[in-house]
């Protein structure tokens, strides 16, 4: 199972202007064994996204008692009290909470619980793109983190319409969760099949089909997009951008990044502060809608 890191997120002040509309109140992600349970009260005016990111989670509340497998998601409409544990020896799971109409109008009109079969992925997505931009930027602000979160329903609308499951199988779901967590210091794919329990051409097979690209070459493209955040900051020093993204020395690290990107590090970094400042100009709201 994915070794979960505990993390409680929440933006820096409300905005007023999204009140009533979609906002985030906060994003967990925590990992559970029996006998303890999560307790948790969905006040009125908001809704809950519930993700199993790893073993199966036992959903219990005065409306809904449902089973959620690894890999599904379940949003809560209806104010109420409940516990969450897991299905099993031990599970991890994710719980973002939003205020306002939005969620419940589009992904929930009169069901007080509706379930995601693979909705997780895109949970997990949001909750560790809002985690990076905390952890480098401190917190993120309302505007930022309200349009990471219309992004996640998007996507759980496009799985909805769709009438599919989601994007992945279960395998490529947990190895998607484990680079998208561990790309830093993972030991390469004959570790990530071990922990898998396939063989390292079953999962490469797999998960280049579902996915479009090998895993290695997401383990890379997570790194890259890892090193571009940190590089972000004009002072830092290439070396360790390389070292926290993962990469074994500079050297590689910079051939890497050019042939990703079309640039060395230091020449992203010269284009950084013009974009900033170009940033700091705009209005918050129009920072919102940028693509």
């Amino acid at each position: 199972m994915t070794q979960t890191t505990t993390l409680s997120l929440a933006p820096a002040s409300p905005a007023p202007s999204l009140t009533g509309v979609l906002s985030l109140c906060f994003a967990r992600q925590f990992p559970l064994t029996l006998p303890e349970p999560f307790e948790g009260a969905l006040p009125e005016g908001c809704t809950e996204l519930i993700a199993a990111l790893g073993g199966n989670l036992m959903l219990d509340s005065q409306e809904n008692r449902a089973v959620l497998p690894a890999g599904s998601a379940a949003l809560l409409s209806v104010p109420c009290a409940y516990t969450l544990c897991a299905d099993g020896a031990e599970a991890s799971a994710a719980v973002v909470r939003l205020a306002g109409g939005l969620a419940a109008q589009l992904l929930a009109p009169g069901n007080p619980c509706e379930i995601y079969p693979q909705g997780a992925a895109a949970v997990r997505e949001a909750v560790n793109a809002l985690a990076v931009m905390e952890r480098e930027n401190g917190a993120v602000d309302a505007f930022t983190a309200s349009a990471q979160c219309y992004t996640l329903l998007m996507k759980l609308c496009r799985m909805r319409e769709a009438g599919a499951p989601g994007r992945y199988s279960l395998l490529v779901e947990a190895a998607v969760g484990i680079i998208d967590e561990e790309f830093a210091y993972l030991d390469g794919l004959d570790a990530l099949a071990d922990r898998l329990e396939v063989s390292k051409p079953h999962l490469i097979r797999t998960f280049t089909h579902e996915v479009g690209i090998s895993p290695g070459k997401y383990i890379t493209r997570a790194r890259i997009e890892y090193a571009k955040l940190l590089l972000s900051e004009p002072e830092m020093p290439v070396s360790f951008a390389a070292e926290a993204a993962g990469f074994a020395g500079a050297n590689y690290f910079a051939k890497v990044f050019r042939r990703e990107t079309g640039l060395s590090p230091s020449e992203f970094q010269q284009t950084v502060p013009s974009a900033r400042r170009r940033s700091r100009g705009m209005r918050d709201e129009d920072r919102l809608y940028m693509p």
